[in-house]
This record gives structure tokens, sequence and C-alpha cells, in this order.
């Protein structure tokens, strides 16, 4: 199995209803899952919008994070944050955003986002390439 960058937006969809969650599973089943630790955080702040929404019941938003950590490889953020921030000031995007396109690029795998605008914007940065769930979703 192939390794595979997802960021947030990728792993949410994997454990919240969304119309994207058939896809995001399909691309997980099929790689092996690499993320960074502020990816946890991440999910954790939608995973509480999605509660705050109704979308998600209280008690249930522990075991759907619990679910996520168990189901990528983390590594630290420390070692990517310095190319992120250079990379954050060049191009006007969010450290957290250019964390994963660094990560993805040092790692030669590929990135799996749902944020149309990382995709587009970092598609040169990654060699391996960038895939965006929307963009899979909207050619199936």
């Amino acid at each position: 199995m192939n390794d595979a960058v997802f960021d947030a937006s990728a792993l949410v969809p994997v454990v919240v209803a969304h119309p994207l969650t058939g896809l995001a599973t399909q691309f997980l089943d099929r790689h092996n899952c690499l993320t960074l630790d502020v990816a946890m955080p991440e999910v954790a702040n939608a995973i509480w919008n999605y509660v705050r929404a109704g979308q998600v019941a209280a008690d249930d938003a522990a075991s759907l994070l619990a679910t996520v950590s168990l189901l990528a490889e983390n590594a630290s953020d420390a070692r990517y944050l310095p190319d992120a921030l250079t990379l954050a000031i060049e191009r006007t995007h969010p450290v957290c955003d250019c964390m994963y396109v660094v990560y993805a690029a040092a790692m030669h795998a590929p990135l799996i986002t749902a944020n149309k605008k990382l995709s587009k914007k970092f598609a040169d940065v990654v060699p391996a390439g960038i895939i965006n769930l929307y963009d899979e979703l909207e050619t199936s």
C-alpha cells in the first residue's frame, strides 16, 4: 500500500457523515495514511463544529476523534514548521495548511485534501500531486 498524506479536511469525512465520506474512505482504504500532529486539534475542532450544528451527538465526539487517531500515522509538526512558515509567507496562506504541503513533499507522497484553495495554490510544490476530494467527486 502506498503512503499518502491526509490533511484534517480529508480525515473528518471518514468519521462524520458528509458528501465526501465514501470517497474519503476509499482513499483511506487504498493508502497508508500519514498525517501531522496538527491534524488532531483541527479534526477535534471540526467535530466540535458538527456537535454545535447538531449533526453529531456530544457523547460521540471523543470516540470519533479516537477513531481518527487510530487511522493515521502521526508525525511531529516541529520538523516541518520552519519550511511551512516560509511557504506561508511566500504564498500568503495559513501555516497549518502549508505544513501538510511541506510534509507531503518531504515524504514524496500525494496530499489528500478537501481544501480546493490548497490544492490549486500548491500543486507545483508536491511532486506526487495533490488530490482534492471534491474534484474527485465531480469526476466520478
